[in-house]
């Protein structure tokens, strides 16, 4: 039983540090698959019972803004950056850029200050930005 609920605290609220595709992985799940169980639960409950349960919107909304929160924060930690830059994805035309470099940066290999190296993460910190600055420079 301790084994499984650490194993769900440990999706909530992420490790340190998370690769590209358990950040993607996370991002749908969270998104995709909560929104589409609230709004399932909600259309069958207010079919048949004749109450509004709304409600449930607020709540799995706040649940997945936390849960998001938290593997931006991981994400940037893994690219050896503060969690405090994702405030900055709430401002328009900075938040494109940092959404594609947490999405396309590999993060930094071997340990770095928030702790050691996620599983499958092999490249450099800077191979994000040689690779997109490459074709312009050559």
């Amino acid at each position: 039983m301790k084994k499984t609920l650490k194993s769900l605290q440990n999706f909530i609220m992420c490790p340190p540090r998370i690769n590209r595709v358990n950040f993607l992985i996370r991002v749908l799940f969270w998104l995709v698959g909560v929104s589409f169980i609230c709004l399932e639960l909600v259309a069958v409950s207010s079919n048949m019972f004749d109450i509004n349960f709304e409600w449930i919107y607020y709540v799995a909304g706040t649940v997945i803004v936390i849960a998001l929160l938290f593997a931006c924060i991981a994400r940037f930690q893994d690219l050896n950056m503060s969690g405090w830059y994702t405030p900055w994805l709430l401002c328009p035309g900075v938040n494109f850029v940092l959404k594609i470099m947490l999405l396309f940066c590999a993060g930094t290999k071997g340990s770095n200050r928030y702790g050691e190296e996620p599983k499958n993460n092999s490249s450099s910190k800077n191979s994000c930005i040689k690779q997109t600055t490459s074709p312009v420079l050559y």
